[in-house]
């Protein structure tokens, strides 16, 4: 497949909100690994390398560093990356970021994905702590402050936040607009 170059995070006034607005979260939706096992793991003494449970059939596994100097395994499907870009470019939509990692997606867009799911923007960076603990409901805020802007339809993936929404009164009318992962 071709791809025309296209900047890795554009700015978020870019996209109009004419589109159906994708916000997807990484860790728990694109990066499959698990973090629970792999901190079981390190728990027993094994080394950050030996921690690292198995990578899923159909998985890759790719190492990120973050333009803090952090560097994260992460396990993707390449298939569900197509996927999604093919999505992505053929059906009027705007590709929100909604994740801790914040503007360190550019490093996973280029690290993990190479390149692949280029041409989004980052719909809301992770607050600052305040007491020690970030803001729970941070990312259904952002999600609600674009899409009360914009009045676009709206597509949300994130494998914590779901379970908020699902059982809160107040998000929107349309439990259904919901998608578990």
């Amino acid at each position: 497949m071709h791809h025309t170059r296209v900047d890795t995070l554009l700015p978020a006034d870019t996209f109009p909100g004419t589109g159906i607005l994708l916000a997807l979260d990484i860790d728990g939706v694109l990066n499959t690994i698990d973090i629970e096992q792999w901190e079981r793991n390190r728990r027993t003494g094994q080394s950050l390398e030996k921690a690292l449970p198995p990578v899923v059939d159909g998985f890759e596994r790719r190492r990120v560093r973050t333009a803090h100097g952090d560097k994260f395994w992460v396990d993707i499907n390449p298939n569900v990356i197509d996927a999604l870009g093919t999505f992505i470019q053929t059906d009027n939509v705007e590709f929100g970021w909604l994740t801790t990692w914040g503007p360190n997606v550019r490093a996973f867009i280029e690290q993990a994905l190479d390149g692949n799911l280029s041409g989004g923007f980052v719909l809301a960076k992770k607050p600052a702590r305040s007491r020690g603990a970030v803001p729970a409901e941070w990312k259904r805020r952002a999600l609600r402050a674009r899409v009360e802007t914009t009045g676009q339809p709206w597509i949300w993936a994130d494998d914590e936040e779901m379970a908020i929404g699902r059982t809160s009164t107040n998000f929107g009318d349309d439990p259904s607009s919901l998608c578990r992962t």
